[in-house]
């Protein structure tokens, strides 16, 4: 059976994907089960070009790919098809993961490589160790998902996985993070700028593979709408038969077969339901819902997202922002809005407008060219 891989940037319905494929009779899909070893693979990759690191916070690496953070992704794809995972490495990891709350999957047998062991890659340790841990029957339909990771979609399409990836509207994936419970998910407050910059990266590995034949995405917005006919397609495109009915009218599970409501920053539901859509509107002020969708305008048109606003008025609305958000993480401070960053906001879209394609801003030129066909589509 194929490999799943589900990724997407936090808050945007990775969890629910999940758990809806996990109640499927043939089909495990853990849950976040090794997120610091994709961390600490990205920051020996970023450390191995000179690039920064953040080595005081565990996510970072997982960073924007944008401006100084920029590299191609092909680059990547060798670094972890070629450098091999040393036991002491993988082994340090596990032990940093053991009161890690953002480990969701906990595994009750021992979880490490025997130090005599030969170096493996990165898939084989992914794939066949968290088989081999968690106990899965060969005839199941078995994966993972981790956010955040966007940038080793390459490596699983590469081993021959599948990978399906999620993606929502930034104004209600900021909500999510700042508001209500976001910070028992997302921890401290990230600047509006990160959050954004990261929402841009996911969006354009979208626009970068979405007619791959191993990929699929799905918007948030579609699967809590039409959750059935959402899961019918991506029962067919992971060759699966169709979910069984009850699953979209009693209350979901988790994988351990205990009643999960939900991870949501604002209900605590066991069912799907739709009413976080648009929950930006209640929380967000107003100028910064307009920010956001100034700063995403590209990609969202190219998303097919709602805006309200066109690229003349998506400047204005970014030269009248100032922060309101309290900094939280100060070794994010990068990401203030300031002058400087109002004029890479500002280039990046004249550069959109204009047609000139610069990697360090937009990662893959597919993606923008799908920008580009959604903008002059707007213009007609």
């Amino acid at each position: 059976m194929s490999f799943l891989f589900i990724t997407g940037m936090p808050r945007s319905g990775t969890t629910l994907l999940d758990k809806l494929l996990s109640a499927h009779p043939q089909a495990l899909i853990l849950s976040q089960p090794l997120p610091l070893f994709y961390v600490e693979l990205k920051r020996a990759f970023l450390a191995s070009r000179g690039m920064t690191v953040f080595p005081d916070e565990k996510a970072f690496p997982m960073g924007d790919m944008i401006g100084h953070q920029y590299y191609q992704a092909g680059d990547f794809l060798r670094f972890l098809k070629e450098v091999p995972v040393e036991p002491v490495f993988f082994n340090r990891i596990v032990a940093d993961m053991a009161d890690y709350s953002g480990q969701y999957t906990k595994f009750v047998n021992s979880f490490h490589m025997p130090s005599d062991a030969a170096p493996t890659y990165f898939f084989e340790l992914v794939d066949g160790y968290l088989r081999k841990i968690s106990g899965v029957p060969a005839s199941s339909f078995f994966g993972c998902k981790e956010t955040f990771c966007e940038e080793f979609i390459p490596l699983f399409l590469d081993q021959g996985a599948l990978v399906v990836m999620m993606i929502r509207d930034p104004r209600d994936v900021i909500t999510s993070l700042n508001y209500g419970r976001g910070g028992v998910y997302g921890g401290r407050k990230k600047p509006h700028l990160f959050n954004i910059r990261c929402w841009r990266k996911s969006a354009a590995f979208v626009l970068e593979y979405k007619d791959h034949p191993r990929f699929n995405f799905l918007l948030y917005e579609t699967l809590v709408k039409k959750p059935q006919d959402t899961m019918r397609d991506i029962a067919a495109f992971l060759n699966l038969d169709m979910l069984p009915p009850q699953v979209f009218t009693h209350e979901l599970k988790d994988q351990n077969g205990n009643i999960w409501e939900s991870n949501s920053s604002h209900e605590a539901d066991a069912r799907i339901f739709q009413s976080s859509v648009g929950k930006y509107r209640v929380h967000l002020q107003p100028r910064e819902a307009a920010f956001i969708e100034a700063c995403c305008y590209p990609e969202m048109r190219a998303l097919g997202y709602e805006t309200s606003l066109d690229p003349d008025a998506a400047v204005d609305c970014m030269k009248d922002y100032a922060d309101t958000l309290k900094l939280e993480r100060p070794e994010l401070c990068g990401y203030t809005w300031s002058q400087t960053a109002l004029a890479q906001e500002t280039d990046r879209l004249e550069n959109a407008r204009q047609g000139v394609y610069k990697p360090e801003l937009f990662i893959f030129k597919k993606a923008f060219d799908e920008i580009m066909k959604a903008l002059f589509s707007n213009t007609e």
